[in-house]
Order: C-alpha cells, then structure tokens, then sequence
C-alpha cells in the first residue's frame, strides 16, 4: 500500500465495517484479527496492515480488496454515514425490514417528536428573549 492509500485504508474500513452493521469486535471475530488491531486500524490514518490482514478484513466484510484501499474519495453523505454509531445503524436495519406501512408509522412518529423539540426550544429561545427585555 503506498502513501496515498495509507489514509484511505481505516476511512474504508470504518465505513465498511459500519455499513454491515458490525462492531469493531464482531469483525474481529469474523476476521481473526482482534478486537485492539481492529480499532488500531481505524484510529491510525497512517496505517500500513500486512496484506494478509487485509485480505482476511475485506473476506470478513464480503469486499474486495480495492474496496478497503481504494483511493476513492468519500462523498458528503459517506462522511456524514461515518459518524452514525453501530447501534444507530443496527435499529436502521431494524426498520427497514419492517413493511412499509410499518416503516411509515415510526417516520410518522419520529418527525412528530422533531417538530414538538423544535416548537420547544423555539418557545425557550423566546422566553429567553422576553428575560432581556
């Protein structure tokens, strides 16, 4: 891996490792790497993993070898995908298996709570206001 891929390398596995919904030790399992490689991989952008680790990660998550240090450059909704957490990702999952009328309910219901925070802190901002004058 040369020195361009190097900090693509724990970008992709992150992601990767998230979008299948698994955590760092999940894919230590399912990779025979352990748990404490696993994180180093992801916290080190100058990473440099053996050819074997990675092919024994990209196997684990179902890619290809490019697909872990392929210089392609994540777009703004993969960057922003980065920073959701593995139990966030797991209750997605969850709702997506769910039949569409199903999923449209918990919609429903997430956008009510939204709305009702939003009116609320709305209504703080301007008691607040109303305090300074």
């Amino acid at each position: 891996m040369d020195d361009e891929q190097k900090g693509v390398f724990n970008q992709n596995l992150i992601r990767l490792r998230k979008e299948r919904g698994l955590t760092q030790q999940k894919l230590a399992v399912l990779s025979g790497i352990s748990q404490r490689m696993i994180a180093y991989y992801e916290s080190d952008e100058l990473v440099n993993p053996p050819m074997e680790t990675i092919g024994a990660i990209a196997k684990a998550l179902n890619v290809n070898f490019e697909d872990l240090v392929g210089s392609n450059k994540p777009s703004q909704i993969q960057n922003e995908f980065l920073q959701i957490d593995s139990r966030t990702l797991s209750k997605i999952k969850m709702i997506l298996s769910l039949p569409k009328n199903e999923r449209h309910t918990i919609y429903s219901i997430a956008e009510a709570l939204i709305a009702k925070r939003k009116l609320s802190e709305s209504e703080n901002n301007q008691n607040e206001l109303k305090k300074e004058l």
